[in-house]
C-alpha cells in the first residue's frame, strides 16, 4: 500500500473509530418536569407494554464504512433496528453483565418512559406502568403499538471513492446520524368504555458530523461490534447509553404528544 494509500486508510478508520466509550444498557429517559396542570385530575393513569410491531431485527457492523473507497456510491448506510434485542444477543454471547431484558427491550421500557413522562407532567393523580398485569381499578389505559426504531449512521466520500476521503480534513460532513420512534397510541377511558385520544406518534432525530466532530464513539461488544457517534450535549437523555438516539427522539416525540393526552383528558365530563 502507497504511503498515501495509508494515510486515507488511517482517515476512514480515525472517522469510524475515533475515541470511544463503551456503552451502558441504561435507557437513561429524563422526562420534562414542566406540570401541565395546577391540580392533577382525580384520577389514575395505567401504561401497558406496547405491542411490538417493528420490522426485523438489522445490524451492521463499522466494517461496511470502507466502501467510501468505492467510487460513484453516494452514500454508504449502516442501519439497524431492534438495537436492544441485537444488544441483548452480543451481551450473552459475551457472557457480559445485564440489566434483565425486560428493563431495556423498547416495548417495555419506552412504555415505561412515557409513564415517567406522564407522571411528569401533573395530568393524572397517579400513573403506573403495568405491563401485561390487569388494569382493573384505573380509569384511563394507555396502550401502544411500537412500529419502528431505526437508527443509521450514513457516511460519504461524495461518490469520489478514496479521493472523496481525502476531502474529510477539509471542515465538511463526513456524514450524520439519524434516529426515528414511530407509536400508535391509543388512551381508553375504562368507566365509558371509549376511546377519549389516539394518535400516531412520530418523530425523527438527526446529527451530521464531520470529522472532528465524529468522536466520541459509543460502542457495545467491542470495536469491531457495533455503535454510533455520541449524541449532542443538548439531548436530554444518558449520553452514554447505547439507546441514547432512540430515546432522545421519544422524549422530543413526548413534548406535544403530553399535552394533547392533557388536553383530550380535560374535556372528559
Amino acid at each position: 500500500m502507497s504511503p498515501r494509500a495509508r494515510a486515507w486508510t488511517f482517515l476512514l478508520a480515525l472517522a469510524l473509530s475515533g475515541c470511544t466509550i463503551e456503552a451502558n444498557l441504561n435507557t437513561g429517559y429524563r422526562p420534562d418536569t414542566t406540570t401541565l396542570r395546577e391540580t392533577p385530575l382525580p384520577a389514575t393513569l395505567a401504561v401497558r407494554r406496547f405491542r411490538d410491531e417493528r420490522p426485523p431485527r438489522i445490524y451492521s457492523t463499522n466494517g461496511r464504512g470502507f466502501m467510501t473507497y468505492v467510487p460513484f456510491i453516494p452514500y454508504v448506510a449502516l442501519p439497524f433496528e431492534r438495537i436492544d434485542e441485537t444488544a441483548f444477543m452480543i451481551g450473552k454471547k459475551l457472557r457480559r453483565q445485564m440489566p434483565p431484558f425486560e428493563e431495556f427491550t423498547y416495548p417495555a421500557s419506552m412504555a415505561r418512559a412515557i409513564a415517567e413522562d406522564l407522571t411528569a407532567s401533573g395530568v393524572f393523580k397517579s400513573v403506573r406502568y403495568v405491563g401485561e398485569d390487569p388494569t382493573d381499578g384505573y380509569r384511563y389505559v394507555l396502550s401502544g403499538v411500537l412500529r419502528a426504531s431505526p437508527v443509521e449512521t450514513d457516511m460519504t466520500s461524495y461518490g469520489l471513492g478514496i479521493v472523496g476521503v481525502y476531502f474529510w480534513l477539509l471542515p465538511i460532513p463526513v456524514g450524520q446520524t439519524w434516529t426515528s420512534v414511530t407509536l400508535d397510541l391509543t388512551l381508553t377511558d375504562t368507566e365509558k368504555g371509549e376511546t377519549v385520544w389516539q394518535n400516531t406518534v412520530s418523530h425523527d432525530y438527526a446529527k451530521w458530523v464531520t470529522l472532528y466532530t465524529s468522536a466520541p464513539n459509543l460502542v457495545y461488544g467491542g470495536k469491531t461490534s457495533f455503535g454510533f457517534v455520541q449524541i449532542p450535549r443538548t439531548a436530554q437523555v444518558d449520553r452514554d447509553s447505547l439507546f441514547s438516539w432512540n430515546f432522545e427522539a421519544l422524549r422530543q416525540a413526548m413534548a406535544t404528544t403530553r399535552a394533547a393526552i392533557a388536553a383530550a383528558v380535560a374535556r372528559q365530563p
